[in-house]
């Protein structure tokens, strides 16, 4: 991930070693309050107003950037259990709502989740 006024390179050491596949990446919100009690009450309670709310909050936030827009959007995929456990895919929701409202193509299957793995919510920094 790019390190803003850090070294003589614009990358992190494991990403100057292993770049990314991806050309940008673009990080919509700071994860503190509201968003991350709107994320804890989407992903954990089924609140889809919070959803809702943070649909238009990533949207803002993506039409606010510079170009490019993304040329395609690729939620983060459930594992089966995960995905029995909360009835919904929190990120194809998000996904699909950005996508129509930017007109760009929503590709769910592009990757797989093989294992699960756990809540990250629950596990300290040092865990994740």
């Amino acid at each position: 991930m790019p390190l803003i006024g850090v070294g003589t390179s614009p990358l992190c050491g494991a990403c100057q070693r292993q770049p990314p596949l991806y050309e940008h990446c673009h990080a919509a919100l700071d994860y503190a309050y509201p968003v991350d009690y709107l994320i804890q009450r989407f992903k954990f309670h089924g609140d889809l107003v919070a959803g809702k709310t943070l649909g238009h909050l990533l949207l803002n936030s993506l039409e606010a950037r510079p170009p490019p827009i993304p040329d395609t959007l690729i939620p983060v995929p459930l594992h089966r259990s995960r995905l029995r456990e909360r009835g919904f895919n929190q990120t194809a929701l998000l996904a699909t709502h950005l996508g129509r409202s930017l007109h760009i193509p929503v590709v769910a299957d592009a990757v797989e989740r093989g294992k699960t793995t756990p809540a990250q919510a629950g596990l300290s920094i040092i865990q994740r």
